[in-house]
């Protein structure tokens, strides 16, 4: 996205260009006003989303925090699953990654953190 425009992007420039967006008629702007850096804003909006997501609510990253959602992450891919893992694992990490992405049902995730756990472990052992 912060290499070429996307449509609401192609949308409000074609808008500004007819003087018109969505019915409404355009006033021409001041001297002042900037032309908005695509690349810049995107850029930004996706460091602020990192440093929010991976942040424990201080101005820097806090690198335990990182450490601690990757390691939250990895229960979701079967790569780093443990050989024997039971029946429970991984549930204390998706609950909270649930908490960090504030999602009002954590037991319907982590039923259906389960059931795709099991369905995978089962083609695995299938194939071995």
């Amino acid at each position: 996205m912060s290499e070429r425009p996307g449509r609401y992007t192609e949308l409000s420039q074609r808008g500004i260009e007819e003087n018109s967006f969505q019915g409404v008629t355009l006033n021409v702007g001041k001297p002042s006003d900037k032309t908005l850096n695509q690349r810049q804003f995107f850029l930004s909006v996706a460091k602020n989303l990192e440093d929010r997501l991976l942040s424990q609510g201080g101005r820097l990253p806090d690198k335990t925090g990182y450490n601690k959602f990757i390691e939250e992450l990895k229960v979701l891919y079967a790569q780093y699953w443990p050989e024997n893992a039971g029946a429970m694992y991984g549930e204390t990490e998706v609950e909270s990654l649930c908490q960090r992405f504030d999602i009002d049902s954590p037991r319907a995730v982590i039923r259906a953190y389960r059931e795709s756990t099991e369905t995978q472990m089962e083609k695995t052992s299938l194939m071995h």
